[in-house]
Parts: C-alpha cells; sequence; structure tokens
C-alpha cells in the first residue's frame, strides 16, 4: 500500500527548479472531492466489494506460427524484467513504460482466457513492442521481427474474429510516449503492421489520437522499476530508493543541495522542513486542465473511484494564490483523521487494481473490462452476445453483466473524443 501513487514534490524556494520525488511517480492528477461514496474508515472491505459486479471479459490470444516467434524474441528479456533484471539497454526513465510485460505475464494463465476464439470477446496480440523499440529484447535482428510481424498482420487478418469487427476487438499494449509519433511503429515492427497497428485498440498512458494512430486507445497506468521488491510489497522511502540506485539524486535533493540526497532535512524533523507539500506531478511549463487529465490520462475510472481517493489543485488556482489552494488539502491531512485513513484505506483496497507489479495484481483484468466499456461498438458487443448467448439476442446491449454501467463516474474519452487533441496534456504525459 506504501507504494500506491500519491506522491509529494519537493517545492524549493526556486520553483523552476521543483523536483519529484520519484522518476516514476509523476503520472496521476488527485482530486480534493471528500468522500460521498464509502462512509466506513474500517479495514473491512465488504463495503468497496460490494459495489463491483463480477463481470469476467472471456479473452483469447493469438499463437499463430509468426506471432509465437515474435513473442519469443523478447520473451527472455520480460522474465530477467519480472525478476528484477533489467536490460542495459533499457533507460531508467523508460521503465515505467513496460507496461507489456506485466500485461501479458498476467493473462497467459489467467482464467478468463479461452482457447476458442468464438467464445471470446477480447483478442490479445503477444508482442513487446516497447522491449524492441529499445533494443532490449534478447534477439535484436530488427529486420527478423519486420518479417515476423508483416507476417503475423496476414495470419491475423485471415482469422474469421477480424473479419467480423475489423480490429477494434483486438489489443496490443504500446505505452511508451514515442509511439504517439508515426515512424516509431514503423521502425520498431515494419511498415505492414504500422499500417494493421491504426485500425486496432491499444493501451496507452494518453489517449490522444488526433494523428490517427489507432482504432482506439484504452488508458492504462504506468509501471515501476521496483519489480524486484514488490515481491515483498515493503515500504520505501526515497533515500532507501537512491541508495538501491533506482533514482538519481536529482530526484530527492531539497534546497538544491544535492549533497544532501542521501540525508536530507526532512528525514529528521518533517514539521520543519524548509519545502512545501503539494500533489502534483512533474512540473511543465503549461499544466494539463484537470478535465483534459481525466479524459485523456487518468486510467480504469470505472474500475477506481479516483475523485474518492485523491487531491489535486487546478494549476490556474494555484499559481493564483498557492497557499490559499492549498490550505482545504492541509487542514484535511492535519485535521481529519479519519478522512484521511479512509483515503488510505481505499487506496489499500484498489491498488491491486492499479499497480501492475502488486501481489496479487488484476491491472490487467481492469484494462480488459476498461477496453470492453471505452472501445467496443454496439455492432462488436451484440455479436459477441448473439453468439455466446443462448437465445443470441438482448433487449439492449447494456443488459448484459458485461455492459452494463460504471459503480464509479467515468468520464475517459471515447474513441470519437480520442480523435481530438488534448492541448493541455499532450506533451505532459509520458
Amino acid at each position: 500500500m506504501d507504494d500506491f501513487p500519491l506522491y509529494l514534490c519537493v517545492n524549493s524556494h526556486h520553483p523552476t527548479k521543483s523536483r519529484s520525488i520519484s522518476s516514476f511517480a509523476r503520472h496521476f492528477a488527485f482530486n480534493n472531492q471528500r468522500i460521498n461514496v464509502i462512509q466506513d474508515a474500517s479495514n473491512d472491505f465488504a463495503d468497496l466489494k460490494a459495489l463491483e459486479r463480477d463481470i469476467e471479459v472471456p479473452f483469447y490470444i493469438y499463437h499463430t506460427p509468426a506471432m509465437r516467434k515474435l513473442y519469443g524474441m523478447c520473451q527472455e528479456s520480460a522474465r530477467n524484467i519480472l525478476e528484477g533484471r533489467w536490460p542495459a539497454l533499457l533507460p531508467l526513465g523508460d521503465r515505467k513504460n513496460v507496461d507489456e510485460i506485466y500485461w501479458l505475464d498476467q493473462l497467459w494463465n489467467d482464467s478468463w482466457r479461452t482457447s476458442d476464439p468464438d467464445k471470446a470477446l477480447v483478442y490479445v496480440l503477444p508482442i513487446y513492442p516497447v522491449l524492441l523499440l529499445h533494443n532490449s529484447c534478447n534477439d535484436r535482428n530488427r529486420t527478423k521481427a519486420h518479417d515476423l510481424a508483416a507476417t503475423a498482420v496476414k495470419e491475423v487478418m485471415e482469422t474469421p474474429q477480424w473479419k467480423r469487427n475489423g480490429g477494434l476487438d483486438h489489443i496490443l499494449v504500446a505505452s511508451d510516449w514515442r509511439f504517439n509519433y508515426p515512424f516509431d511503429m514503423t521502425r520498431v515492427l515494419g511498415e505492414s503492421f504500422a499500417t494493421f497497428a491504426k485500425n486496432i485498440t491499444q493501451g496507452r498512458h494518453l489517449v490522444d489520437n488526433h494523428r490517427g494512430l489507432f482504432g482506439c486507445a484504452v488508458t492504462i497506468p504506468h509501471t515501476s522499476s521496483l519489480t524486484p521488491l514488490h515481491q515483498a510489497y515493503q515500504p520505501f522511502e526515497k533515500e532507501s530508493l537512491l541508495r538501491r540506485g533506482l533514482i538519481k539524486p536529482t530526484d530527492v535533493f531539497e534546497d538544491d543541495r544535492l549533497a544532501m540526497a542521501f540525508n536530507p532535512p526532512s528525514r529528521h524533523d518533517w514539521f520543519k522542513r524548509d519545502y512545501t507539500m503539494f500533489f502534483q506531478g512533474k512540473l511543465y511549463h503549461d499544466r494539463p486542465d484537470l478535465d483534459d487529465m481525466y479524459k485523456y490520462a487518468i486510467p480504469l475510472q470505472c474500475e477506481i473511484p479516483w475523485k474518492n481517493l485523491t487531491y489535486s489543485i487546478e494549476g490556474s488556482v494555484f499559481e493564483q494564490n498557492p497557499r490559499a489552494a492549498l490550505k482545504p488539502i492541509l487542514d484535511e491531512l492535519y485535521k481529519d483523521h479519519r478522512a484521511v485513513t479512509e483515503k488510505l484505506r481505499m487506496m489499500d483496497y484498489y491498488s491491486k487494481k492499479l499497480l501492475w507489479d502488486a501481489p496479487n495484481s488484476e491491472t490487467a483484468r481492469s484494462v480488459l473490462r476498461a477496453m470492453t466499456r471505452q472501445c467496443l461498438t454496439d455492432k462488436t458487443k451484440l455479436n459477441y452476445i448473439k453468439r455466446t448467448s443462448k437465445d443470441g439476442t438482448a433487449a439492449n446491449v447494456r443488459d448484459h453483466p458485461l455492459f452494463s454501467e460504471c459503480a464509479f463516474v467515468d468520464t475517459s474519452a471515447s474513441r470519437e473524443e480520442q480523435r481530438k487533441p488534448c492541448r493541455t496534456c499532450f506533451w505532459g504525459i509520458k
């Protein structure tokens, strides 16, 4: 629970030099709306479980000859990362983008997986585009990857399931920010696959599609570089991360005193620290609008009641009067123990839905459910109902459990909305 994404930022006397505590923890907006869904602050999660529906998304993983070989090019590297051994060519700052590794690792043995494509709602492409992008696979032959990808495209497009819906029910996780630009998918997997990818659903950290690089996208959370630590789920602090070389000294310094990074003043006296606490990610010249952040970049909103367990301050409000903007949050933190306890309880419960490498993580399942809501057309849903229901009909798509209303407010961008550029957040989310 300690590594749930509630992060503090160091705001020194020089605002332009503000640094985030963690190099991989910069991407979540927070909202100070008071809790209005859950009132019980105990450790019993029964009330939270009661809000959930038992929704299982049957999925099929492709294992055509070319797809198996393409997957095999990177499998050794993926397994090493899961065991805490990172490829030398994968930069520290990009380790937050390897969602594909945890995604596939969780799905292979999931009970929702079906070996019959006619019984599936979602079709998974088992490829590691981010590892290929960074030349971090055990097999680094790019020409071979292009040839296999082109063959895999032909294999998939010849299947009945592709011909039924044209690709939106097929998903590839490609979460590196470089895939926001046309050239990189072509460079990694070839022109044929890049064209094919424009028709499918992709797992992305930012679902801005104004360049038309995918058919639809589902917003997914970042990963972290702490894989080997999460097995024990042990608490950690910034000094410990620094000592183990998992973050850089520039991510934790206070008052521009780099020499004190291992032993900062706040470690000894929290209340006399000389920086201000606030809840925001990495600072950019143009701060993202909160509404845009929720629409384009906050993941799994149907699964997680973000506004009930997090804090946020609109950038323009903070700039106008930082003290006044911070006061309501600080008042709650220092004076309302019950409210803070409840937020922590909710973070604990929802962590396995959000954190890819938390114990017993269900993040892949959360992504599958989000995909059915965010990207599948009514035609695709009705087709699935006809193929799998006893009577083959449904008076309304939402009458089916898989497509029912969310328990929480979900403002994620629809497929049509994704084609409009997010002007306030596009350059700020990596």
